[in-house]
């Protein structure tokens, strides 16, 4: 058992990052537009920098094939070991009031946050890439309604208010971190089946909430506000520019 878990975890470890490292914005800036987005702007591969160089309806599709990209090792790795003779070396755990830490949640959602860092630091394009808003959208509001609702329409209402995306991204950010956290200490504290708040809405099979889901939303909105640290900066300074999807 311990084996298994061992490659499954550098499996999905693998897998997350390297399909996290496709660089979207920059296969669709080279094949479409002749240019790499690296080189305009902000010199950023993802789809706010991308909107810039090459108009909001393109950087609207790098943001979505970006958070896809990020759902998708998630998905894949939940898969495997649900429906294949793996998920008999998958039953294990620590129970912490009524639920359960480890299992395998443990690597689905692992590689969810390789995915993120394949997105920041791509290994296609010398780990030049992107500051994680889009695989960190992907991964809370692909997954959970109730993120799309408390963190996704915020950022939607923000965005508008504010026009800058990465005032927009931090705050976000740190609040959707703060609504997993509430999650896994009511799933540990209260006899209910919160897999209700994803979008099966409950349904089995399916993936899980836990401990390992809010660590990994954590680790990504720490990941996200230090590749802002160049913003915050200019926000600082009031010299931060609006974003190019504010009208």
């Amino acid at each position: 058992m311990v084996l298994a878990n061992i490659l499954v975890a550098l499996g999905a470890l693998l897998l997350g990052y390297l399909i996290g490292s496709i660089p979207t914005g920059v296969i669709i800036g080279k094949v479409f537009f002749h240019q790499d987005p690296r080189e305009i702007g902000s010199k950023n591969s993802g789809g706010t920098n991308v909107a810039r160089a090459f108009g909001r309806k393109v950087g609207f599709v790098v943001i979505l094939l970006d958070m896809i990209k990020s759902l998708a090792p998630i998905f894949i790795v939940w898969s495997i070991l649900a429906f294949s003779p793996l998920r008999e070396y998958m039953n294990w755990g620590l129970p912490v009031g009524y639920t359960t830490i480890g299992g395998a949640k443990t690597w689905y959602w692992l590689a969810g946050l390789a995915a993120a860092c394949g997105h920041c630091w791509p290994i296609y394009t010398k780990f030049h890439g992107g500051k994680a808003v889009a695989s960190f959208m992907g991964i809370t509001c692909g997954t959970s309604w109730i993120q799309f609702a408390l963190s996704g329409i915020p950022y939607i209402v923000i965005a508008k208010k504010t026009k800058i995306i990465s005032l927009t991204s931090i705050i976000v950010s740190i609040w959707a971190a703060i609504v997993a956290w509430l999650v896994f200490i009511l799933q540990a504290t209260v006899n209910f089946d919160f897999d209700i708040l994803l979008w099966s809405f409950g349904a089995k099979p399916f993936i899980t909430y836990g401990l390992e889901y809010a660590l990994v939303i954590t680790v990504m909105a720490i990941i996200l506000v230090l590749r802002h640290s160049a913003n915050i900066q200019r926000l600082k300074e009031g010299k931060e520019s609006a974003s190019p999807f504010s009208k």
